[in-house]
């Protein structure tokens, strides 16, 4: 049962939102405030549905987040690239995004806030990679969050899985299915995260232990920044274990560039790898010690992968389940159940 502690979840019709709103209602320890733009949109009501509070929050009025925050104890928060969105690549309205989100929760008197952000390419790169403005924008807001003074974590995620399907960076070849990137050889270190497995259960740990009776777990959250990785690889080495899991070739071929936002920060990642970069271990030691379990690749490979690389009667790719295909209009049972 909830203890009546709201959090309130930005993103919350998102990939990472939904994710920590369904967490949040299945755990019970607090009570989920989705914080979406339009309230009554179908992936809204969904959350309503299955419990949670819905009320309206813009990231760029930052009176609706005031108003959105009251009586919270804590939130969950995302900045979007507005490139995204089809505006330029200036990146500047992320920052206003973010600096919105901290300001407001700390007016509102919000005891804790996990921010969802990215460690700066260019400094990780010593100033050789500087447009990466989604990463760049995020380390920003970060670095305003922290002088801000709120008790804070950060999240930093890898590579969304979730994002070989979404946006089909896994497609279906006449040979089997082909892996592409832009700009990325395949021996190119990635740090992979399965975002409605691993985040949901890192912001739970982090929401449960800012406040603990037991000082250390206290000061590993507060102020801590947080590696959220599934799994580190090379992306020929991903596209290995997909084929080996599905029994059916699978070519990983770098793809073009185009997005100069996107191209830095592919760009970036390409020039990290080849110099000797070492990440942080996996799992980042300080999750272990919250006890947190993040999922494996062996996990991510039977539960996601696997199911994705089967076709339904009518011989199309990417089922969302062992039993449905995922194909808008189908609705046809997979022939690998």
């Amino acid at each position: 049962m909830s203890s009546g502690r709201i959090v309130a979840v930005l993103g919350s019709t998102g990939l990472q939102g939904t994710s920590v709103v369904k967490s949040l209602l299945r755990d019970g320890t607090f009570k989920p405030r989705a914080v979406a733009r339009n309230p009554e949109s179908a992936a809204a009501r969904e959350l309503a549905d299955l419990g949670a509070a819905v009320v309206k929050g813009d990231l760029l009025d930052k009176a609706s987040l005031l108003n959105a925050f009251m009586g919270c104890v804590a939130v969950f928060g995302i900045t979007v690239p507005m490139y995204y969105d089809g505006a330029d690549d200036t990146g500047i309205d992320e920052v206003v995004q973010g600096k919105n989100l901290v300001d407001a929760a700390k007016d509102a008197g919000v005891k804790f806030l996990v921010f969802s952000s990215l460690p700066s390419l260019a400094k990780l790169t010593d100033g050789k990679f500087t447009k990466a403005k989604n990463a760049e924008d995020k380390a920003t807001v970060e670095d305003y969050l922290r002088a801000n003074g709120l008790p804070h974590a950060a999240i930093h995620p890898g590579f969304f899985i979730e994002n070989l399907w979404r946006y089909q960076f896994l497609r279906k070849s006449p040979t089997g299915l082909t892996f592409s990137v832009p700009l990325t050889p395949p021996d190119t270190m990635v740090l992979l995260t399965w975002v409605e497995r691993d985040i949901p259960a890192v912001v739970l740990a982090l929401l449960k232990n800012y406040d603990s009776a037991d000082a250390d777990k206290r000061s590993l959250v507060l102020g801590g920044v947080f590696p959220v990785v599934t799994t580190c690889s090379t992306y020929g080495a991903v596209a290995d274990d997909i084929s080996n899991a599905i029994d059916a070739p699978v070519a990983y071929v770098p793809g073009p560039g185009g997005a100069p936002p996107g191209d830095d920060s592919w760009l970036g990642k390409v020039y990290l790898s080849k110099h000797d970069w070492v990440p942080e271990p996996v799992p980042y030691p300080a999750l272990v010690k919250l006890g947190v379990h993040l999922s494996t690749m062996q996990d991510l490979i039977r539960q996601e992968i696997k199911p994705r690389g089967s076709t339904c009667t009518k011989g199309h790719a990417n089922v969302k389940d062992v039993t449905t295909c995922a194909q808008p209009g189908c609705g046809a049972s997979c022939t690998n159940n």
